[in-house]
């Protein structure tokens, strides 16, 4: 009677021994995990939820790529095309700002911070791992004992005079707009103040486009030409992508060295009699006398003459 053969398919990581009759017995196969918290790096145990991290081999392929999110959520990803032993790494994350990946095969890793939770900066770190094929069911702890952390974003904006920079202004209003961390696209409001700039601490999203609207001017200063738009580098500093200049050629923007602070310079009105205030000269349904023309005409070009003598001086300042 022949005897019947028994074969099994094996995957990569399982353990094999070969019996002197030349059998095949598989064993325990390898179930490693590469596990990570994601915290606060400003508030030690506060954890994130939102990053996405990459799992490349030493190629640098990607093997697997998930981002946290709600609890109980498993993830399961195909490997690369040219491995074909069947192996399927899976990213299991939950909204405690915990990530693993699971069902790792032996080899050398590096674990990627892609994306940053909402609010945060990149941590610009990767992490390298090696799963040993000795080792079943061993757990990796990736980062600095586990950990890997986030700084929050920071952005000041503040209200300056033109001519002054550092002279900061009171009582405009303002509006930015854009999708903040916590999901809103609500418009944050405020009125900039003369002590300091605004801040905004882990609201901005790194990659994000936003606009800033001045909604009230300052009495005495020429209001803003139009929207500031600005969204944050992969740096996390600031970049400026539409910077709107006044009749003379000043850009109404100004960033600091260290890009992290946005000044919205205003410019005052021109000296003289402002053009507004002519019509108070000439009241409507009041007698149109030569005399009362002579003086509107006599306001209306004092405030030109003043404008462009300050338009003048202004030039020869830069």
């Amino acid at each position: 009677m022949e005897a019947r053969r028994h074969v099994r398919r094996l995957r990569l990581g399982d353990f094999v021994s070969v019996t002197a009759g030349g059998g095949i017995v598989a064993n325990t196969p390898l179930n490693a995990q590469l596990r990570l918290v994601n915290e606060d790096a400003d508030a030690p145990g506060t954890r994130l939820v939102g990053a996405e991290f990459e799992l490349r081999d030493q190629a640098g392929i990607v093997i697997d790529r998930q981002k946290t999110a709600k609890a109980g959520t498993t993830f399961t990803n195909t490997v690369r095309e040219n491995d074909s032993n069947g192996n399927t790494p899976t990213a299991v994350s939950s909204e405690d700002g915990e990530l693993a990946f699971v069902n790792v095969p032996a080899g050398t890793y590096t674990v990627v911070e892609t994306t940053p939770a909402p609010g945060y900066q990149p941590s610009g770190e990767s992490f390298t791992v090696q799963v040993v094929q000795s080792q079943a069911n061993r757990v990796y702890s990736i980062g600095n004992d586990g950990v890997v952390t986030n700084a929050r974003t920071k952005a000041f904006i503040d209200k300056v005079d033109c001519e002054t920079p550092s002279h900061r202004l009171e009582g405009a209003q303002f509006r930015l707009s854009g999708t903040f961390a916590d999901g809103s696209a609500e418009p944050i409001e405020w009125t900039s103040s003369a002590d300091e700039a605004k801040l905004f601490d882990g609201q901005l999203v790194v990659g994000e486009t936003y606009e800033l609207t001045e909604t009230e001017p300052l009495s005495g200063y020429v209001a803003l030409p139009e929207t500031i738009a600005f969204r944050l580098a992969d740096t996390g500093r600031i970049e400026l992508l539409d910077n709107p200049a006044f009749s003379d050629g000043t850009q109404a923007a100004l960033l600091s060295t260290d890009e992290s602070t946005l000044s919205v310079r205003n410019m005052k009105e021109p000296e003289g009699i402002p053009l507004d205030k002519t019509r108070q000269l000439l009241p409507t349904g009041d007698p149109l006398t030569p005399s009362r023309f002579a003086v509107a005409c006599l306001a209306i070009i004092g405030g030109c003459a003043a404008a462009t003598t300050a338009l003048i001086r202004r030039r020869n300042k830069r």
